[in-house]
């Protein structure tokens, strides 16, 4: 039971993904079959599976132009993200662009708008933090299950831009991002990335690329299963991140790449 509740956890993110990774469905993404569906899955669950992890966090990043300041979308939003004046913690505003930052227990986001002509360049940034249970991978419990497939990843995206009433000329991208904790504090970040370099090996992916990070290992592929973008003239369509913090190890995983710190 608790491994149905795991796969189904990573079945539904996976829909999410490629049914909005890219803001025209037919160009660079994976198209909308079961088989191919199911090969992004087992793909992303073979990754964090083999690197013994638990998906902490989760989240989204959406682009698009419009004409409202980021205190307007953010008042538009509240009821969508659950949000309200509290949760407000930074407000930036100047002549070139303004910003505004959240943050509860459960959400944390940012809301950018850089001034360009007559409208705003929008940059949202939505993080969801997944309430589990530290003992095993497969932990994941049915609530944790329902929330996500309820209310957030296969409805957020859709909700904020209709929510936004924003066109669909003026939108530009879509990134998400899964951040998951190692479960064995003992296990090296290096051993970590050559097993997540072996699997993107195995389902053929093409330039495979790690860098050394102080704290671990960045690497870059091109799956082909998501949408892709070009980085030194080579294709990439997912970046995955293995970092050593005082905390523990974590996965971090980036379609096509991660947009937060790490």
């Amino acid at each position: 039971m608790k491994k149905t509740r795991y796969f189904l956890l990573l079945f539904v993110i996976m829909i999410i993904f490629v049914n909005y990774s890219s803001p025209n469905a037919s160009e660079n993404t994976l198209r909308n079959n079961s088989s191919n569906i199911q090969q992004s899955v087992n793909f992303i669950d073979s990754v964090i599976r083999e690197s013994n992890c638990n998906i902490v966090d989760y989240g989204i990043k959406i682009k698009f132009l419009t004409c409202d300041n980021s205190k307007i979308i953010y008042d538009a939003l509240k009821n969508v993200l659950n949000i309200g004046k509290s949760d407000i913690t930074s407000i930036i505003n100047n002549n070139i662009c303004d910003c505004l930052q959240f943050k509860n227990k459960n959400i944390q986001g940012c809301i950018e708008c850089i001034k360009q002509n007559n409208m705003y360049k929008t940059s949202i940034e939505i993080i969801k933090h997944v309430p589990m249970s530290n003992t095993h991978i497969q932990s994941v419990s049915a609530n944790t299950v329902k929330h996500i497939s309820g209310e957030d990843l296969i409805t957020l995206k859709n909700n904020v831009i209709s929510t936004l009433n924003v066109n669909e000329k003026y939108y530009l991208d879509f990134n998400w991002y899964i951040r998951a904790k190692q479960i064995n504090r003992d296990c090296d970040v290096e051993c970590i990335n050559n097993n997540i370099c072996r699997i993107l090996r195995q389902v053929g992916a093409l330039n495979i690329k790690s860098l050394k990070l102080y704290n671990g290992y960045s690497t870059t592929a091109y799956t082909k299963m998501f949408r892709r973008e070009k980085i030194d003239n080579h294709c990439i369509d997912i970046n995955l991140a293995v970092c050593n913090y005082n905390s523990g190890i974590y996965l971090i995983i980036g379609v096509p790449e991660i947009f937060v710190s790490y």
